[in-house]
């Protein structure tokens, strides 16, 4: 890691202070009625209007209204613009530390990045069951969240350290996912040509998975499959992310969240459908047990659908380029040197492709003098 990087990181560290990272970077609390409508506002990208009655239930964790799929759709959909609260002051000066920090580490590469507006919102631990997320153009922070990195402590200096940068990992991660969902063709077109993935036109899975498949407000788009070879032969798998249980309990989110593999075939109609197994069953597999499609990724382990795995190698990379990840850092033995191999790997072509769309403005060229 290149020294000055290191003492600009304990720099920051050091001196972050909201009133002059204020002044840095665009950043935005949304409250009120205008996080209320932001947070279902479909008018970017749908979500509401996709998810089936289980999906509400399992993400919100209470009983859901309305007799039609419409009705329950609006139901679940205020239910959200109910849980919106507001900031405290306390809260906003640590969250605009933390973006700060994110931002000051990203923007030694990537100040076009640092540069674009970060929207937050709060709200209850009753939305997506508290974990982070994004709507629009906003970042959405549960209150356990926010709490977390409003006061989180520990008399231990690295213990320390791991908890300022879970924060910024996260803020990164998240940002990335806003920016995927504005502008999202170039991120497309990094999947095909660096992932190999498909962007397919239609995916029917059936009844049995339609009932597993929760809809990921970071990734609505699932068409996306890959081809991979193997002992047993050519396969077309698509990721995703599914809820399996096998009891009569209420749902667990995420505890009972499983990265699978669905194994797709195209048919006449120009729908793709789940292979079958012998058992009349559709195909799938625990994403792990891919080696073919988790060789992508490198040591990444979120990695269900595409915008998840982008986000996550960009911040995994930049917390990386700090000294920061991982914590203790990759293993002086063959093994951590293949893992750190693999992983610089998985994450050269996502620099390239921020420095390209986030690096430094180009400089104007200077006419000679005459």
């Amino acid at each position: 890691m290149p020294q000055p990087r290191l003492l600009a990181l304990i720099l920051l560290l050091l001196l972050a202070a909201p009133a002059a990272a204020q002044d840095d970077y665009d950043i935005t609390f949304l409250e009120g009625d205008a996080a209320r409508a932001s947070i279902v506002d479909e008018s970017v990208e749908p979500y509401f209007s996709l998810l089936c009655l289980h999906e509400m239930q399992v993400k919100s964790g209470v009983a859901i209204g309305g007799e039609t799929l419409e009705q329950q759709q609006a139901f679940f959909a205020q239910h959200y613009a109910d849980c919106v609260r507001d900031f405290t002051d306390e809260e906003k000066e640590a969250l605009t530390n933390t973006i700060s920090l994110a931002a000051g580490l990203a923007s030694w590469d990537f100040p076009r990045f640092s540069a674009e507006p970060w929207v937050l919102i709060k709200v209850t631990d009753g939305v997506e069951r508290g974990l982070p997320h994004t709507r629009g153009n906003a970042i959405v922070l549960s209150e356990g969240v926010v709490h977390f990195l409003t006061h989180a402590q520990s008399e231990d200096s690295n213990e320390m350290h791991q908890i300022i940068m879970r924060g910024v990992e996260l803020m990164l991660h998240e940002q990335i996912h806003v920016l995927q969902r504005l502008d999202p063709e170039p991120y497309r077109a990094f999947y095909t040509e660096h992932w190999g993935l498909v962007h397919v036109e239609s995916i029917a899975y059936g009844e049995e998975l339609d009932a597993m498949q929760l809809i990921n407000p970071d990734g609505v788009d699932t068409r996306w499959v890959q081809y991979v070879g193997g002992p047993r032969g050519g396969r077309y798998l698509q990721p995703n992310i599914l809820l399996r249980r096998h009891d009569d309990r209420p749902s667990r989110m995420p505890g009972d969240f499983v990265q699978a593999l669905v194994e797709l075939e195209p048919h006449d109609d120009g729908v793709w459908r789940p292979v079958v197994g012998d058992d009349g069953r559709p195909v799938w597999t625990p994403l792990f047990d891919e080696p073919a499609y988790t060789a992508h990724y490198g040591p990444s382990r979120n990695i269900y659908h595409p915008n998840e795995s982008f986000a996550d190698l960009f911040a995994k990379m930049i917390l990386s380029d700090f000294g920061s990840y991982p914590e203790p850092g990759f293993a002086d033995d063959e093994a951590g040197r293949a893992q750190a191999a693999a992983f610089r790997a998985a994450v050269a072509p996502v620099r390239a492709f921020m420095a390209e769309r986030y690096g430094p403005v180009p400089a104007e060229p200077v006419e000679p003098a005459e």
